[in-house]
């Protein structure tokens, strides 16, 4: 998504998904490390973009690492 005001554009979560209200919550920047560090490096990504990290890319339908 576009960032909008003072947000990213980018919506992160991690296991499954779910359509509850409260799924997604706001995280600031400077708390991503604390969150999961692996997540920073994608985050000046292109809005739109996509990125899996997956540690057992079985998980994921996936049989080799790409």
């Amino acid at each position: 998504m576009e960032p909008v005001g003072d947000t990213t554009g980018w919506y992160i979560w991690a296991g499954e998904y779910s359509d509850a209200d409260d799924f997604f919550v706001p995280l600031h920047t400077a708390h991503v490390d604390e969150w999961d560090p692996k997540i920073k490096k994608y985050l000046g990504l292109a809005p739109g973009c996509r990125f899996l990290i997956a540690e057992d890319l079985r998980m994921c339908g996936l049989k080799n690492s790409y």
